[in-house]
């Protein structure tokens, strides 16, 4: 059965929240009662457990991303440190993560650009150009400069013309062409 955030929202008024430090006792009023007395260690029970499991939970989460990540994508919050400290939060750290890790950095969108303009090689079927096309611009994509369906178009057939695989007459006449339909270049 699957719980809705609703439901959760039910049980607790505020749900997924951080739990609080209950302290190292609980403390109990003036005058409480023995039923009241167990009522509050039972409550300070239930809290303590709860915010063991949140920071074993926060400290799992801290180590597999510390030690999975490389150190050029950690940042910390505080400008004299190196790296992450223990003081940043899993959801400070994942934020981090996605703002920087697996976006392309300059070096490697100006290789895509060079590898979007290289020459083609006669003997690969035209496919694969296709697919090499098809790999930089998601790597445009990625970076948020895609490239324009003008740019792909003329850039797939000046590379197709280089590579002398079909005749010159089909590509000097496509601007005579009408209907720029495949059926219509097919032949």
């Amino acid at each position: 059965m699957v719980l809705s955030p609703m439901v959760y929202a039910l049980l607790e008024p505020t749900p997924l929240a951080i739990p609080g430090n209950p302290g190292p006792v609980s403390i109990y009023t003036q005058f409480t009662t023995p039923a009241m007395i167990k009522q509050f260690n039972n409550l300070f029970k239930r809290l303590q457990t709860e915010h063991q499991l949140y920071e074993n939970i926060r400290r799992a989460c801290f180590h597999m991303l510390n030690t999975n990540v490389t150190d050029k994508f950690k940042v910390s919050n505080i400008p004299t440190c190196i790296g992450w400290n223990a003081s940043m939060s899993i959801s400070n750290i994942l934020d981090q993560l996605d703002g920087t890790y697996g976006k392309p950095n300059t070096m490697i969108l100006l290789q895509n650009d060079t590898l979007f303009r290289s020459a083609f090689n006669p003997t690969d079927a035209p496919e694969s150009l296709f697919y090499r096309i098809k790999q930089c611009q998601e790597i445009q994509v990625i970076a948020h400069d895609p490239y324009s369906d003008t740019q792909i178009i003329n850039s797939t057939v000046c590379l197709l013309m280089q590579a002398n695989i079909f005749p010159l007459k089909e590509c000097n006449d496509w601007e005579a062409i009408t209907p720029k339909k495949y059926p219509a270049l097919k032949t």
